[in-house]
């Protein structure tokens, strides 16, 4: 069962994630902090916990009716 809803949710999260990694990076590097200026991408650290919580959703939502081995073996 797909949730598109959900993953796109955590797609934006991750990318909101990567963006706060990029412009800390980007700022270091080069004294510069582009247009929108560091605190924009201060959104990028709710995007670990948003990610997470998403991510932990989808997991217990594919995970119904399996047993352990069965879980653990689907995620191997």
């Amino acid at each position: 069962m797909k949730i598109w809803s959900l993953q796109v949710a955590r797609f934006w999260a991750a990318l909101a994630v990567v963006h706060f990694h990029a412009a800390a990076t980007v700022a270091w590097a080069t004294h510069k902090v582009g247009v929108l200026g560091l605190n924009a991408s201060q959104f990028g650290r709710c995007g670990v916990d948003l990610f997470f919580v998403i991510s932990g959703v989808i997991i217990t939502l594919t995970a119904r009716g399996l047993s352990a081995p069965e879980f653990i073996g689907k995620r191997a």
